[in-house]
């Protein structure tokens, strides 16, 4: 009896899962042109086991980074499900490139307002596990040059895109100056509209 038992259970469990991961085919396509609309930027602590946006501002020169937020004006009707839906995602206008600056003295070479997009890395997940703990995804992450950044988002936001794009840029250069430091992020489009961002005063320690 208990054998009979255990043999339904994993049926069941079974027909369970299959109906959590297999994916129903589209029978309608629907296009869906959205639109970047703005953006914020936070200082970012990467000192912990994962980064953080700070709440004070006063970070390690080497565990700096910058959070960009994205916004689009994807309606919430679109993120819900629907039925045998698929949208076929497109912007109105993609990124061309996105820029950093700082908007202080950042070493001798680079004077207030020089881009400093050399100096950042993109903190790249694409390749993690969707479930992975943030101590699993510290280490193996990637970091990327600022000049992928748009290719990876054009290519991830042709199947899902969200009301808030959430990316992280680590600093891995430390300025001269460690005191009264803010960055402006820049991104610009194809069609020649630029949003921007400023960080809040960011005080450094080593």
């Amino acid at each position: 009896m208990k054998k009979i038992i255990n043999i339904f259970a994993g049926i069941v469990f079974f027909v369970l899962m299959q109906s959590f991961t297999c994916e129903e085919p589209c029978q309608i396509h629907e296009p869906m042109i959205y639109k970047y609309i703005a953006i914020t930027t936070d200082n970012l602590d990467n000192n912990k086991e994962y980064q953080i946006v700070s709440e004070t501002n006063i970070i390690y020169s080497k565990a700096y980074g910058i959070r960009l937020t994205l916004y689009t004006d994807i309606h919430d009707s679109v993120l819900g499900y629907k039925k045998d839906y698929c949208y076929d995602f497109s912007a109105d206008d993609s990124i061309r490139v996105i820029k950093i600056f700082t908007l202080n003295d950042f070493d001798s070479e680079h004077p207030k307002d020089s881009e400093i997009s050399e100096f950042f890395r993109f903190l790249d997940y694409s390749e993690v596990p969707e479930f992975a703990s943030n101590v699993n995804r510290r280490s193996v992450r990637t970091y990327l040059p600022i000049k992928d950044y748009s290719e990876i988002i054009k290519q991830e936001s042709k199947t899902f895109i969200r009301k808030k794009i959430e990316d992280d840029f680590l600093l891995f250069k430390s300025p001269q100056n460690l005191q009264n430091h803010q960055f402006r992020i820049d991104i610009e489009f194809y069609k020649g509209r630029i949003l921007s961002g400023t960080t809040p005063i960011v005080n450094f320690i080593e």
